[in-house]
C-alpha cells in the first residue's frame, strides 16, 4: 500500500516528524489559547526532533552493532552498515554479529570491515552487548499468517509454539529453528494496514 516508499526504513524519522508537526497542529489550542503563542512554543520542539532523533538512533545502533561506549563518529559506522545490508534480512544479519566480530579477519566488505574495526575494541562487551540486543526470532509475518489461519480452524498449536519462541527471542537454541528464518521466497508483496 505504500508504493511511493513514503514509509520505507530511511523515511521513517522524516516520516515521524512530519507526525508529530500533524499532531501539534491538532493540539494547538490546548498549548495556548493564542494560535500564534501556541505556534511559537510548538515549532522549536518539533525542530529539536531530528537531532533527538539521531542520538537515540545511535544509542540504539551502538548496542546492536556491540560499539561500547558510542562516540560522534559512529554514525558514520552505522550508516555505512546500514547502506552495506539494505537488501539483507536485519534479523539474521543483525544476529550473526556477535559470530562475526569473534573472527579473526574483518569482512570483505568496506563498511563491515570498517564496523568490524570498531567493534573489537570493546572485545568481549561488544559481544555481550550485541547478544543481549539482537534477537535470533522476531514475529514474522508469514508465520504469524500461518498461526492465525490454524486458529480459525481450530487448531491453536501453531500459535501457542511461535508464542513460547517469540518471549525469548535471544535463546541461541532458536537459531536452527523455521521461526528463525524469513520466508522462503522474499518478494512475495505482504500486504498490511494502518492498524496492522
Amino acid at each position: 500500500i505504500d508504493a511511493q516508499g513514503r514509509y520505507a526504513y530511511g523515511n521513517q524519522p522524516a516520516m515521524a516528524q512530519w507526525n508529530l508537526a500533524r499532531l501539534a497542529e491538532a493540539l494547538l489550542p490546548l498549548i495556548d489559547d493564542d494560535t500564534d503563542r501556541a505556534i511559537a512554543t510548538a515549532v522549536p520542539v518539533i525542530e529539536r526532533f531530528m537531532e533527538r532523533h539521531e542520538t537515540e538512533r545511535l544509542a540504539v545502533f551502538a548496542g546492536k552493532l556491540g560499539l561500547v561506549s558510542p562516540v560522534t563518529g559512529d554514525h558514520a559506522v552505522v550508516n555505512g552498515v546500514l547502506q552495506a545490508i539494505e537488501r539483507d534480512d536485519f534479523t539474521l544479519f543483525f544476529s550473526g554479529l556477535p559470530d562475526a566480530l569473534q573472527k579473526d579477519v574483518p569482512p570483505d566488505d568496506p563498511a563491515l570491515a570498517a564496523w568490524w574495526h570498531r567493534a573489537k575494541t570493546g572485545g568481549d562487551d561488544a559481544v555481550r552487548q550485541m547478544s543481549q540486543s539482537n534477537p535470533i526470532v522476531i514475529p514474522r509475518n508469514h508465520l504469524v499468517e500461518q498461526a492465525l489461519l490454524a486458529a480459525e480452524s481450530g487448531d491453536t498449536e501453531p500459535f501457542e509454539q511461535m508464542l513460547s519462541v517469540v518471549t525469548t527471542p535471544f535463546d541461541p537454541h532458536h537459531a536452527d529453528t523455521p521461526f528463525a528464518q524469513p520466508p522462503d521466497t522474499l518478494d512475495v508483496a505482504y500486504q498490511t494496514f494502518c492498524g496492522t
